[in-house]
């Protein structure tokens, strides 16, 4: 082999190993943004979950609060209000 082509050889190897390198490193990253996205898509499940179990519990309390049993009854206790036809007794 002359020494040009044994040079030309090395060259290619060092080049090759280097992409190599690279290549190895890439893939390392990748896998490492991989799970990171892994673990939030995870946490942005639980809080959607936590989130939607939270709605429905303020949906509920809102449909209560607009019946006019729960009317009525804040009437009652918070404004002292009374019906038509009731009567009060004060005893002192």
């Amino acid at each position: 082999m002359t020494r040009k082509f044994k040079n030309m050889v090395k060259l290619i190897t060092v080049c090759a190993t280097c992409f190599l390198v690279i290549m190895v490193v890439v893939v390392f990253a990748q896998q490492i943004k991989i799970k990171n996205l892994a673990r939030k898509e995870t946490a942005l499940a639980n809080e959607l979950a936590q989130l939607q179990s939270q709605k429905v519990s303020l949906e509920k309390g809102v449909s209560e609060r607009e019946s006019d049993a729960y009317i009525e009854k804040e009437a009652r206790d918070r404004l002292k209000l009374i019906a038509d036809n009731e009567v009060i007794y004060i005893y002192e």
